[in-house]
């Protein structure tokens, strides 16, 4: 019994490193239209993140709630439940932004030669996780 709360926080995890694997694996399609400007396709693999992330904060909701009824609560589950959060609230929405920024980015002419150091805003997310 103790440790079906657990069960739910590492489901949290999974769908988190779902969403991970999801916005890593973009297939960005770059192609020039007839006036010579940048464009660039956004897959569907992104959404599937954001879907991943909404699973996430499902079971994140149940795993406290299931701690509670359960009164099972444990110094393991609160640490497991901490780093679930940073990988599902905080490193895939970082990486959603990262992606995005990169996108608008590479619209622009010359885009693709663009500095890291513009993208680097994407990375508060996970820091303030």
């Amino acid at each position: 019994m103790k440790q079906i709360p657990n069960l739910f926080t590492l489901i949290n995890l999974l769908f988190g490193c779902l969403a991970i694997v999801c916005i890593m694996q973009t297939g960005l399609t770059l192609s020039v239209d007839a006036n010579g400007d940048n464009l660039v396709m956004i897959p569907e693999r992104i959404y599937m993140a954001s879907l991943f992330i909404g699973l996430a904060a499902l079971i994140d909701f149940l795993d406290g709630f299931t701690a509670r009824l359960l009164k099972v609560p444990s110094d393991m589950g609160k640490q497991l439940d901490s780093l679930a959060d940073v990988v599902s609230f905080g490193v895939a929405p970082g990486l959603i932004v990262y992606q995005f920024l990169r996108l608008s980015y590479a619209q622009q002419d010359s885009g693709l030669d663009t500095n890291t150091l513009w993208l680097l805003p994407a990375f508060i997310l996970p820091c303030a996780g």
